[in-house]
Parts: structure tokens; sequence; C-alpha cells
């Protein structure tokens, strides 16, 4: 029902983020599905995965941003990345433009 108040006011794509960014058992749902990949879960929430990565894929930005995400990541993994390199991250990510945020 929240779902069709939202595409009342926004494209189907935009309603889908807007639904993962609420406070409700959605978001902790769907990211530990995908941490784990759990083909199951993933497998009904597909449909809204993929309404935000179409919202996400085909919105950029007209300017640079800088955004911040929190991560457990070893010394290893993190000198895996090189400055300059855009990467795009097999999941879903909430992020902050503000480092103490993230």
């Amino acid at each position: 029902e929240l779902f069709y108040t939202f595409c009342k006011s926004y494209s189907i794509e935009k309603s889908c983020v807007k639904l993962w960014t609420l406070q409700s058992p959605l978001y902790p749902t769907l990211t530990t599905a995908l941490y784990e990949d759990n083909k199951y879960i993933l497998q009904k929430y597909m449909p809204l995965i993929r309404g935000m990565n179409q919202y996400l894929a085909n919105k950029p930005t007209n300017k640079e941003m800088r955004c911040y995400r929190g991560s457990p990541m070893t010394d290893k993994q993190f000198k895996r990345y090189k400055k300059g390199n855009e990467y795009r991250a097999p999941r879903l990510g909430a992020m902050s433009q503000s480092y103490t945020q993230a």
C-alpha cells in the first residue's frame, strides 16, 4: 500500500529508492540478503532491486560528488582500490556526503 502511495508522486524507480530508505524491516532484510548472497530472499525483492538500480544508473549527477561509506574492510582489501579509478559495488550501499555520518 505504501508503494502505491509513493507511485502517485514519484516514478516507480524513485518509489523503490524511497521504500529502501525508510526505517523499516526492508532495509536490514535486503542488506543482509545482499551480503549473504541469499538467492531466495533476493529473488523475492528483485523487482525492488531492479527499480533502485534503474533509478541510480539513469540519474547521474551534473556535478562531481564525494560520498563516504563506513566499512569493516581490511587494509589488504582497501589497497586493491586505486585513486582515480571508478568503481561500482556489486551491491546496494547507503552512502553519505558526510564523513562523520558514514
